[in-house]
């Protein structure tokens, strides 16, 4: 993992505990607050790649089975 994808992830977990454990809503409230971020989550969840976003996101989320 990237380093910033690491400020990446640290950011969607506190998103996704802040809105109850909903991915989709933590998704939505990043895009909508991003003025709430200091100045380099702000520009990693700007201009981090998708892919790399959904790499995160996709481990945050799978199942151990």
């Amino acid at each position: 993992m990237t380093p910033e994808q690491i400020v990446f992830k640290r950011a969607m977990e506190r998103a996704i505990e802040s809105n109850g454990g909903d991915v989709f809503r933590a998704c939505l409230w990043m895009q909508y607050h991003q003025n709430n971020y200091g100045a380099e989550q702000k520009r990693v969840i700007v201009h981090l790649h998708p892919n790399l976003k959904n790499e995160v996101i996709h481990q945050l989320t799978k199942k151990d089975d």
